[in-house]
């Protein structure tokens, strides 16, 4: 269910991302709200709670992308969040796998787009779709 809701969100706000190059602040809250929902429903229905240390690793992950996103201007506030969340709702290895992964597939297009002289190197490409491929990759691959 998890899974499924991730990717849903990630689909339209990827195609929001490619069309207007920026993901609406309602969007982002929007699926904030839910994901912590449906995390609290799940660890209720599983009998679980969140580790403190779990906690801390994720805020630690969560500050450093967002660091990362303000000073680096590479990538945006917004996909670091949503790397947060699913942090947040899979857990630390999943969202840096997807994030490395994301971060592979977007230079290796990047790459492309520069040889085949179709982009320069001012030009901005959507990360949001990246992160959507890289987690059903992560998915599937393990």
């Amino acid at each position: 269910m998890v899974n499924i809701f991730i990717m849903t969100g990630l689909l339209i706000m990827g195609i929001t991302d490619i069309k207007r190059k920026a993901v609406p602040l309602w969007m982002l809250i929007i699926f904030s709200i839910f994901s912590i929902i449906i995390k609290v429903i799940c660890l209720i229905r599983e009998k679980q709670t969140i580790g403190g240390i779990h906690l801390i690793y994720f805020f630690i992950f969560v500050g450093i992308t967002m660091l990362i996103s303000i000073y680096g201007k590479m990538l945006g506030l917004a996909d670091m969040i949503l790397i947060g969340l699913i942090a947040f709702l899979d857990g630390m290895r999943m969202a840096l796998g997807v994030l490395l992964t994301s971060l592979f597939l977007v230079s290796v297009f990047a790459g492309i787009l520069l040889l085949l002289k179709k982009a320069k190197t001012k030009d901005s490409i959507a990360f949001l779709p990246f992160v959507l491929f890289s987690y059903v990759g992560v998915i599937l691959c393990g």
